[in-house]
């Protein structure tokens, strides 16, 4: 069984309000989910309402910043519910369990993976920058790709061969949600890819 995994409680408010926004244009017209619960227009309305309470709170007093915090909790409530009825909906169909998650604009939980732990890509800190890094192997050289769309292989590119592990994307777009994973090339040739890795560059 495939996890979504959430983090948004540790997010600001402002972080919030993006990634429901950006959960809402991904699951918009995604023909993995034909009912989304909740709806994208719920979701955004819950977005732009909570924007409103935060540019509120930012002058007013102790009311207005009480109001914002039910806003945020009942957002992250919300967000709860999408990840649980996305969740419900990938594991319906292990095979493409995890590609799901991800085209709803979700993470996937990693637990103990071998490729988990093999591979992964994080932002580095710096705006539009992402540092990927697999598992170095000696005498071996490495492929890393990218993509912002998983409903089609070919839309992964390439954009870095060689015999470094650890590589920086850059000049990626912000608000959107990219796709890495990796492979070794050792003396036996090209060998599997490893999980998928999302990250969502902000601004």
């Amino acid at each position: 069984m495939v996890q979504v995994k959430m983090g948004i409680s540790k997010m600001s408010p402002t972080k919030k309000i993006e990634f429901m926004r950006f959960c809402v244009t991904s699951v918009t017209g995604n023909a993995n989910f034909t009912s989304p619960l909740p709806s994208a227009s719920t979701m955004a309305t819950m977005a732009n309402n909570t924007e409103a309470a935060l540019m509120v709170a930012k002058g007013g007093g102790k009311d207005d910043k009480a109001n914002l915090k039910v806003k945020i909790a009942a957002l992250e409530l919300m967000m709860r519910q999408y990840a649980a009825y996305v969740e419900n909906i990938a594991n319906a169909n292990p095979a493409s369990a995890e590609a799901v998650i991800l085209s709803a604009g979700l993470e996937v939980k990693r637990i103990g993976s071998r490729y988990a732990r093999a591979f992964d890509a994080r932002l580095t800190g710096n705006p539009g920058e992402v540092r990927a890094f697999i598992k170095a192997v000696s005498r071996a050289a490495y492929e890393f790709q990218i993509c912002t769309d998983l409903s089609n292989e070919a839309n992964w590119v390439t954009f870095y061969i060689g015999t470094l592990s650890r590589v920086v994307k850059r000049d990626l777009a912000p608000n959107t949600r990219y796709y890495f994973r990796a492979r070794v090339i050792d003396k036996n040739g090209y060998q599997a890819w490893s999980d998928v890795r999302s990250v969502f560059v902000m601004e």
